[in-house]
């Protein structure tokens, strides 16, 4: 990565000019040493000139011993001057390296400041593009609100194209509770209201032998609706145009239980449904014939 290779290139400048500065450090101590040393004999160096010319001027040492002990002081005073020298130009050096030091660091963190601004922009255009592929995605996904089991399919082809409108699949939810939907006929409509007692034939199961299913009127429809709308098989043909109305049923129970097993019901069975509208006694079913027949006599066109 660009990061760590930044950071070992500062690393190695930094340790580079820490080498430097270490080393003036050392050439500092040492022309400090060098000079307290010399501060400390340069007196005995002028002692000793003295003495000599003393005794060359009393002809007990030569001239020439003399003129050495002079020549020594003078290099030993010089000496000494050159590591005030000395000692300035280390200094020098070590102040230029510390504003080296500075000058990395500092230079650093300004590029890491740019690179930080940089990445924060990168991933602001980022999270934009990414909200917009999202929501791209979301309007390419078609999302159940709840968990079933797809019933009917429009189609089942790869990159079909519909028209607007139309019903792609039907969606059987697993969770709810499943109704009885029947049509009611024209002339019984009148007969049936909410909480009514309902007996349920399923066709798949012979109820002589497994029984029926208990439920109760809990909705019917305010309006009727062409026969044609219905399911195939419950449309009537008592008339040209019949009309009927949607009429929900809740169930008791959502299985059928008969005396040895239950068995599961499933969204799309067909079903039959006989509503108990009152009761009547036997003599009244019998002499209903004999009375709609009273009424009907002597009605001719």
């Amino acid at each position: 990565m660009q990061y760590e290779s930044n950071k070992e290139s500062l690393a190695s400048a930094v340790s580079e000019q820490e080498a430097a500065l270490e080393r003036a450090e050392k050439e500092l101590a040492l022309a400090f040493e060098t000079k307290d040393k010399l501060e400390k004999v340069l007196p005995l160096y002028k002692q000793e000139e003295e003495a000599y010319l003393k005794l060359s001027e009393s002809a007990h040492v030569g001239m020439l011993d003399a003129i050495d002990k002079t020549r020594k002081r003078i290099e030993k005073e010089e000496e000494y001057q050159a590591q005030d020298l000395i000692i300035a130009r280390e200094k020098a050096a070590m102040e230029q390296t510390q504003r080296k030091i500075r000058q990395l660091l500092s230079d650093n963190e300004r590029q890491l400041r740019e690179q930080r601004a940089q990445l924060a922009e990168k991933i602001n255009r980022l999270e934009a593009e990414l909200i917009k592929q999202e929501h791209r995605r979301s309007l390419l996904e078609l999302k159940a609100p709840q968990d079933g089991v797809v019933k009917d399919m429009a189609t089942h082809t790869v990159g079909t194209v519909t028209q607007p409108g139309t019903i792609l699949m039907t969606l059987v939810p697993l969770t709810d509770t499943l109704r009885a939907e029947v049509w009611l006929q024209n002339q019984d409509v009148g007969f049936v209201r909410p909480g009514q007692d309902v007996k349920l034939k399923l066709t798949a199961f012979q109820f002589q032998k497994y029984g029926m299913v208990n439920g109760n009127v809990e909705h019917v429809a305010a309006d009727a609706r062409d026969a044609g709308q219905q399911p195939p098989g419950e449309q009537s043909a008592s008339s040209a145009n019949p009309l009927t109305y949607r009429t929900l049923i809740s169930l008791d129970d959502q299985k059928l239980f008969t005396e040895m097993k239950s068995y599961d019901l499933f969204p799309g069975m067909q079903v039959m449904a006989e509503i108990k509208l009152g009761e009547r006694s036997v003599l009244e079913y019998l002499l209903s014939p004999v009375r709609r027949a009273f009424h009907q006599a002597g009605r001719e066109r």
